[in-house]
């Protein structure tokens, strides 16, 4: 976004800038729901978007799911709601418009999310996660939390994900155990530490950070390219 200003609320920052002349706010929650919830409820109600989009990495759950490849949320499972109320769903109107997107050399499926309170390490954690969930063809840590928040505030939402890792692919480190509880994102301070004590993951580390960057590229290609069809 050119002409980005920052401002910081709740000991968040929030970066507000213009996409095609649209006004957009855009804030990094971190992992997992709890500061996902807190995110979520700052920015709804200082800035009341009209549309909350949910974007981030994700994990595939199925053989159709490459990595670098965008997944759009057309139903979402929840594996550890807070209450008994159904999980929120995304706007369908929203969710049909991403058809009309298309990315040169981007495979984008609408599918079903499954929300999951930690992160698989293995493929054989993924599979078995799959197995529980059937017809949820991707999982993430924070769209259901995000999502009840837009819902109790009326505001419509899509979950737009990249997958960073398929079903077949073996995390190479416990990044559980690395996340900075001041920010909530992984530490790369802490991931160096590891790679230094374990160098025989070093290889496994950069294609993990290949696929993490062309998820990345992707998804921020969809994005923008979203935030203009969108009216």
């Amino acid at each position: 976004m050119p002409s980005v200003e920052t401002e910081s609320t709740g000991g968040l920052l929030f970066y507000r800038g213009e996409i095609a002349g649209r006004a957009v706010v855009v804030a990094r929650s971190g992992m997992g729901r709890v500061r996902t919830l807190q995110t979520v409820g700052q920015m709804l109600g200082r800035y009341s978007p009209r549309t909350l989009l949910i974007c981030g990495f994700a994990g595939g759950l199925s053989e159709t799911q490459a990595p670098g490849d965008i997944v759009v949320t057309g139903s979402l499972r929840d594996a550890a709601p807070l209450d008994t109320r159904p999980t929120a769903q995304p706007d369908p109107a929203l969710v049909a418009k991403t058809e009309t997107v298309h990315v040169a050399g981007v495979t984008c499926r609408i599918c079903g999310l499954l929300t999951y309170p930690s992160i698989a390490q293995s493929a054989r954690h993924k599979r078995e996660i799959a197995t529980l969930y059937p017809g949820s063809l991707a999982m993430d840590m924070e769209t259901a939390g995000a999502a009840g928040v837009a819902a109790e505030a009326g505001t419509p939402w899509i979950g737009i994900r990249a997958i960073s890792d398929g079903i077949n692919d073996d995390l190479p480190l416990d990044f559980s155990g690395m996340i900075n509880d001041e920010t909530g994102e992984v530490s790369v301070g802490r991931i160096v530490l590891a790679a230094l004590l374990h160098p025989w993951k070093i290889p496994d580390l950069a294609r993990l950070g290949g696929r993490a960057g062309l998820a990345a590229r992707n998804l921020a290609s969809f994005v923008e390219s979203y935030v203009i069809a969108i009216e």
